[in-house]
């Protein structure tokens, strides 16, 4: 009897997963034209305006995720990171810096990933710090967001680079995970996905580089996804890091099969900063040769 259960068990839990991976696959299939065309074939107003809406609503879920849970909190959460990005947007002379504190957090918030659990009561019980985490996980995506939408084709190749790091991931560890990444954080990561999902990533971006970004080298472009590749795992493990603090299992239920929208845009969160960071980087060293 106890055989029989294990199995229907186990058949269960099958076709859950089935069901999830196809509502995955079509909630993919209606959201991706969609932001292709609203990001690609809107002028640069446009794109902000779009842009501002997907952090705002990425605030909202975070709201929940940083401890807030009426309705009054939760909607003046999302009017402060609203007052800060509109403050953002007439004075353009302080994005770079916004850009710089924003690496600055990635490599905080990689501490604290490597060494969660520790500290996880500290944050639980403080009254400003998970909010301040909300705000510098979202406020820089948006600043590096919106700069990135001068030049469409660079925003192109690195959501490419994101959502098919994302992706391979998610496939080659299913297929070959083994190995726990960071069971603390995300129990479903494994090391064999970070290491299938990095080289596939690699080749795909080496293909498309020379068609998207002329302008960089390979040379350059290698080192860029790479680091972005690695910072797009940590956005996304450091939403898991801040669901385990306040006990939320997805950050809302809007897309079906994938959850809350932070729950699609973690690992933009990281990526984008890094991304736009690193482009300034190569632009400085070009510069200098």
């Amino acid at each position: 009897m106890q055989h029989v259960n294990a199995d229907l068990a186990i058949r269960v839990i099958r076709l859950r997963r089935q069901q999830m991976l196809k509502s995955r696959i079509l909630t993919a299939l209606v959201l991706v034209p969609i932001v292709l065309v609203a990001l690609l074939f809107t002028t640069a107003m446009q794109g902000t305006i779009i842009i501002s809406a997907a952090v705002l609503v990425g605030a909202w879920e975070m709201s929940r995720l940083v401890g807030f849970n009426h309705a009054v909190a939760r909607t003046l959460y999302v009017a402060l990171i609203g007052i800060v990005i509109s403050a953002l947007y007439f004075r353009p002379d302080l994005l770079q810096a916004v850009i710089v504190m924003g690496v600055i957090w990635w490599l905080i918030a990689l501490i604290c990933v490597v060494r969660f659990p520790v500290g996880k009561n500290h944050w639980a019980n403080s009254s400003f710090l998970m909010p301040l985490m909300g705000c510098f996980v979202l406020i820089p995506c948006w600043v590096a967001l919106t700069q990135l939408i001068s030049d469409r084709s660079m925003l192109l190749f690195m959501l490419l680079v994101v959502y098919g790091a994302d992706t391979a991931a998610y496939f080659t560890g299913k297929k070959f995970g083994k190995v726990k990444l960071m069971p603390n954080v995300s129990p479903g990561k494994t090391r064999e996905g970070l290491a299938g999902a990095l080289v596939i990533v690699v080749i795909i971006s080496l293909c498309i580089a020379p068609f998207l970004v002329p302008s960089i080298s390979w040379w350059q472009v290698l080192p860029l996804v790479v680091v972005t590749f690695l910072f797009s795992v940590l956005g996304d493990l450091t939403e898991s890091m801040m669901k385990r603090v306040t006990g939320i299992k997805d950050s809302g239920n809007i897309l079906p099969g994938h959850g809350g929208w932070m729950d699609r845009i973690d690992s933009l969160t990281a990526a984008s900063v890094i991304f736009v960071f690193g482009l300034c980087v190569i632009d400085c060293l070009t510069a200098s040769i």
